[in-house]
Formats: C-alpha cells, sequence, structure tokens
C-alpha cells in the first residue's frame, strides 16, 4: 500500500515535473490526432489516460491538497465517501486514511483502475463506471470527491455528472478544479494557458463558465472555496441543503486537522 514518507514528501509531489515535457509533447500529439479524426471525448480519454505508459505513476503533484480535501469531505460523516474520476487513486487513498469506514473509486478508464489497485491494494473498492451514470443508490455516500476531471469534460458531460454527484451524495461534495472566472480578460487568459499546458479539449470552456451556478442548478450550495497551488487550483466544498448550516460542520472538521 502507498504511502510516501514525510521526507520525501517534496520529491513525492514535484516528482512529475521530471516527465512532464514528454507528457506535454504526448498531449499535443494526441490533441491534434483527435481533432483530426473527431473521435468520441471517452476515446480520447481512454487513448490519453490509458494509452501513455508514462502517465503511470507513484508520484502526486496534488499530495499536499489530499488530505485537505478530505478533511473537508469529512463534515458530512465519515461512514462512506465516493471519489469519482479516480485516476490512480490517490484521493481515495486520503479518503481512507482519513478515516472513512468505506471508500469507494470509480473511472471510466480500466487502465487507470487497474494502477491504483496495485498503488492502494486493500480498503479502497476500485470499479470501473463512467460518471455520467453512476451505479450507486440515491444517497448512498456521505461524501463525494472529485479531482482534477470536471474541466476534461463537454461543458453537457460535465452536468450530467455534477447532478450524478449530488444525486448519491447524502451532504458534502468536494471538487478540486482549475478556477472559473467571471472577469472575460482572465478566463481567456487562464483557459488559453490552460489549453496549451493540460490535455483537457474543453478548458476555456471550463474556465468560463459560473461553476456555483451550475452546482446550484443541482442542488449543491458552496459553502466555501479555497485558492490553492500557486493559486491555479481551487478547492470547492458543496453541500446538499442549506449552506449556512453546513458552515458549522465544516470548521468543526477543520478544526480537527493535526
Amino acid at each position: 500500500m502507498f504511502h510516501p514518507r514525510p521526507r520525501r514528501r517534496f520529491a513525492h509531489e514535484l516528482g512529475w515535473f521530471v516527465r512532464f515535457p514528454r507528457i506535454l509533447a504526448a498531449t499535443w500529439a494526441l490533441k491534434r490526432r483527435h481533432r483530426a479524426l473527431g473521435t468520441d471525448y471517452l476515446d480520447f480519454q481512454r487513448a490519453f489516460f490509458g494509452g501513455l505508459p508514462s502517465l503511470e505513476q507513484t508520484n502526486d503533484k496534488f499530495c499536499a491538497l489530499r488530505r485537505r480535501v478530505a478533511e473537508y469531505a469529512r463534515a458530512g460523516g465519515r461512514s462512506s465517501a465516493l471519489d469519482v474520476a479516480t485516476g490512480y487513486g490517490f484521493q481515495a487513498g486520503a479518503l481512507r486514511d482519513a478515516g472513512f469506514e468505506h471508500v469507494a473509486a470509480i473511472d471510466v478508464v480500466p487502465a487507470r483502475v487497474e494502477h491504483g489497485r496495485r498503488l492502494f491494494p486493500s480498503g479502497i473498492d476500485f470499479r470501473v463506471m463512467d460518471a455520467v451514470k453512476l451505479d450507486f443508490p440515491d444517497a448512498s455516500f456521505d461524501a463525494v470527491t472529485v479531482s482534477a476531471a470536471l474541466h476534461d469534460m463537454p461543458p453537457a458531460v460535465k452536468r450530467q455528472v455534477i447532478a450524478e454527484l449530488s444525486r448519491v451524495a447524502r451532504h458534502t461534495v468536494v471538487l478540486l478544479e482549475p478556477r472559473t472566472f467571471r472577469n472575460p480578460a482572465l478566463a481567456l487568459f487562464y483557459g488559453t494557458l490552460g489549453s496549451w499546458l493540460d490535455e483537457s479539449l474543453y478548458f476555456h470552456e471550463y474556465v468560463r463558465d459560473d461553476l456555483p451556478a451550475v452546482l446550484a442548478e443541482h442542488g449543491l450550495h458552496v459553502v466555501q472555496q479555497d485558492v490553492v497551488w500557486f493559486r491555479f487550483i481551487e478547492i470547492t466544498v458543496c453541500t446538499r441543503g442549506e449552506p449556512v448550516a453546513a458552515r458549522a460542520p465544516l470548521q468543526a472538521a477543520l478544526a480537527e486537522t493535526p
């Protein structure tokens, strides 16, 4: 089971920089090919995340943020949590380590799920599943998390996934995603930068969208937003129900963080 030692955390967080030039070159090549062939969004996801061995890693550039996301998630209870679009399972691992009794993790790319199972061989229920239609009953989990996945989706798909997050969550939904901007100039600058550096085909569309409004459409109320990771990323904490009433348990959960 994968647990980076504290003294190696710096290397663990930044080890991905070593591979970044190669990953960036592969990203540009796959984007050009996708646009030329007009392949489906999910085909691109499987080709990118399942077809590049250099992406299989034990390094997590968001390592320092995983525990923070998990602590926010605990505000609604610690019985069960679901990590959607889990990738290699780093956020699911943080949820398990935060004390959730049952942690499920799903991803649409089988290769990523298999790699996650190798990294975290116990304590997490990994499944291959499309986030557009989660195979769980309503209100199945105290908390649901998503890390760096919504911005990869076409706008219509993103809305479908948010609806599913709201459906299966009993209380808390926590997102770790690129920032969104109401200012058109900032959205254009950040969207252009992200389109060059990120694998997403829909980065421009994502950063221009009013995320809190989209969440509210599906019954999720934003109670806190933290700008993190060199101010490029935002943690968005949502609750199903009255947003003011949710602040107290969120603050209590953070107060318990050592």
